[in-house]
């Protein structure tokens, strides 16, 4: 009599817990991940609407053991999208993140694929295509002279991109929408010195920036470049260069427009 009393307690027990268990496997499980998208173009816009039937597959997944770092491989699948902050589980039920659209910028020409590598402004690689318009419309940077490593989603690497990005983080600082004002930067290495070396940044009205031996001091070179192309009038910006270099024996920065091109190291 005392075996059968026990047994149906463990067995109510076992029962008891069972129902607690999907009780509870019930209430915390993902009913709906709410993802707001911030995008920017047509095709973003598409590409959001992809991004969230992925989502939606976490629908039935445990809201508990639910580790955030699988969402974001999922998002990261998506080299043209970022999380923005962090991925919030709303007990009992909801997943909830922000997905922001990457702004291309750039157009790296690439003569081995033939095709341009489009990046971002913080230099994350996002895809390839055959010619240099943006999504937004009109033409991203065309940059060439890079010789980059691409992993899509991650940042390129290459000699002297992290100064270039200096260089050009000081432009948008200043220009703010950079692209209607800078069409095309070159890094010129005309021999393996680099003291020869040059960035050359072609601006939309017609004038030249000429940033000598950007392996030192790129960002202040920068500096004194775009203060003084914003201080010339339109007609100056049409025509000639700016040239900023560094003294060698005192490290005087300066920078100067020339009317008619003199040429680097000149």
């Amino acid at each position: 009599m005392k075996k059968r009393v026990i047994l149906t307690t463990v067995c109510a027990a076992v029962l008891f817990l069972a129902a607690v268990g999907a009780g509870l496997n019930a209430v915390f499980t993902v009913t709906s991940v709410q993802a707001s998208f911030s995008a920017l173009s047509e095709t973003g816009i598409k590409e959001a609407k992809e991004l969230q039937k992925e989502l939606d597959g976490f629908v039935g997944k445990s809201t508990t053991f639910l580790d955030a770092e699988e969402i974001r491989a999922t998002v990261e699948k998506y080299p043209c999208f970022k999380i923005e902050g962090k991925i919030e589980k709303r007990f009992p039920q909801t997943i909830v993140l922000n997905v922001a659209e990457r702004e291309e910028v750039f157009a790296v020409w690439s003569e081995e694929r033939g095709t341009y590598a489009v990046l971002d402004a913080e230099g994350i690689y996002l895809y390839d295509k055959d010619d240099a318009s943006n999504r937004l419309g009109g033409q991203n940077i065309v940059l060439t002279g890079f010789s980059l490593e691409l992993r899509k989603g991650e940042a390129a690497q290459g000699e002297i991109f992290s100064e270039f990005l200096a260089v050009f983080r000081e432009f948008e600082s200043k220009l703010g929408g950079v692209r209607r004002n800078l069409a095309s930067v070159q890094f010129g290495k005309p021999s393996s010195q680099a003291s020869y070396d040059y960035f050359s940044l072609s601006m939309q009205e017609g004038v030249a920036v000429f940033i000598d031996r950007p392996s030192s001091k790129a960002q202040e070179k920068a500096q004194k470049a775009i203060g003084l192309y914003l201080s010339l009038d339109e007609r100056e910006r049409t025509y000639g260069e700016i040239f900023a270099s560094e003294n060698p024996l005192t490290g005087e920065i300066t920078a100067k427009h020339n009317s008619v091109p003199i040429g680097v190291g000149n």
